[in-house]
This record gives structure tokens, C-alpha cells and sequence, in this order.
């Protein structure tokens, strides 16, 4: 009677299966993609926390924090930083790479009255990522890479906003958007409202006052 017994080469093929497997929940995992993700949602979360505190800063102030304190906020040493921004916020916040976030104030840099705040997602698949930021603004400070943002109420994060010059005049000519594929060009007195545009037909160039009066 034989003894039976595990075989070498049978060890050798159950280790390789359990390579395999490993290879396959390695790659299904993509622990790479997951801490990216992570990081991701951590600059969401921040930039909100952000956005809130500054709204709050506008109740109390009737304006947003101005150029002072926007270069203030900006040193790499105050990230973290819980007396640079307090009462507002407890603790201020800077991106994974502990690099300031990117901040735009406009129109008057002593007393702002739009912000835009913004950042680079890793996750180059993430839905909200946008191309189409635009940096125009009385002041921008921190990191210069990044597809995603948040903005004040009265303004969104693509618009180009913030220059005083009321006709337009330092973009160029001002455009009416009748409907989708048309681009009607008019005297940049002449347009004004929620379908105005600097320059071309984009979304990016989206202005929501063109004329007298828009400062």
C-alpha cells in the first residue's frame, strides 16, 4: 500500500496559484487608484470647508478675506495653522502635498467680492475634474496645477470675473450667445445680461455682465 503524500510539484502549483490570485486582487484593488481617490476626497472636503468659512467671513465682514490676508493664507507655514484663520475656520487647510490651494479674489483686492478657490485631482477619471478653469482675478496665489474648484454663489468656478474696465475692453470684443452654435458679435455697451461673452463662444469666457455698469 502506497503512502500518499503532497508532491513537490504540487506545492510549486498551488503557490502559483496563489500568486495569481494575489496578482488579480492587486490589480482589481489598484491600491494606488484607491489612496488617490482618498486624497482626492480630501481636497473636496477641504475646499468646501474652505468655501463655507469664507462665506461665513463675508456675513461678518461684508467682504471676502482680502489680498493681506489671502497672501497670509498662502505661506506653507500657517497650513495647518489653527490661529490664521480663526474663528472662522479651526484649523486652515493646505493639499496633500501640504502645498497652499490656489486662491483668486476679486474685484477690489481691499474689500473682494467673488473667490475662487482650486486644486488638482489626482483621479484623472473623477467626473467633476474641469478644464475649462479659468485663472483671470485680482490676485491668485499658490499652486498653479489644477482641474478642479469651488467659487462664491454669485460667480462659477469657469467664469472670467473680477476686471473693473466696465466696456470690456482689455478682452476684447463682446459676444451675444442667441443659441447653440451662433455667435452673434456686438458693440460691448450693447450686451448685457446672462448670455454674454468675452472673445468667443465658451463656456470659459462666460461673463454674466458686459457693459456699463459692470464692475
Amino acid at each position: 500500500m502506497k503512502k500518499s503524500g503532497i508532491t513537490l510539484v504540487e506545492i510549486l502549483i498551488v503557490m502559483a496559484i496563489i500568486l495569481l490570485l494575489i496578482a488579480v486582487a492587486i490589480g482589481a484593488l489598484n491600491p494606488i487608484g484607491i489612496m488617490n481617490r482618498a486624497r482626492d476626497a480630501q481636497v473636496k472636503k477641504d475646499l468646501n470647508r474652505i468655501r463655507i468659512s469664507f462665506e461665513d467671513y463675508y456675513n461678518d465682514k461684508g467682504c471676502y478675506p482680502n489680498r493681506e490676508k489671502i497672501e497670509e493664507l498662502a505661506l506653507g507655514s500657517n497650513c495647518d495653522s489653527k490661529v490664521v484663520f480663526r474663528p472662522w475656520m479651526a484649523s486652515w487647510p493646505c493639499d496633500p502635498n501640504d502645498k497652499p490651494y490656489q486662491v483668486l479674489i476679486g474685484y477690489d483686492e481691499n474689500c473682494p467680492k467673488w473667490f475662487k478657490i482650486l486644486a488638482s485631482l489626482e483621479n484623472k477619471t473623477d467626473k467633476e475634474i474641469s478644464y475649462e478653469l479659468v485663472t483671470e482675478g485680482t490676485l491668485a496665489v499658490g499652486s498653479t496645477a489644477y482641474n478642479y474648484g469651488v467659487s462664491s454663489g454669485n460667480i462659477t468656478i469657469e467664469e472670467i470675473t473680477g476686471l473693473k474696465d466696465p466696456y470690456c475692453g482689455n478682452l476684447g470684443s463682446c459676444y451675444y450667445y442667441p443659441a447653440p452654435n451662433m455667435c452673434n458679435k456686438t458693440d460691448s455697451s450693447g450686451c448685457s445680461g446672462t448670455n454674454c461673452y468675452l472673445g468667443e463662444c465658451s463656456v470659459r469666457c462666460h461673463v454674466s455682465c458686459c457693459g456699463p455698469g459692470c464692475d
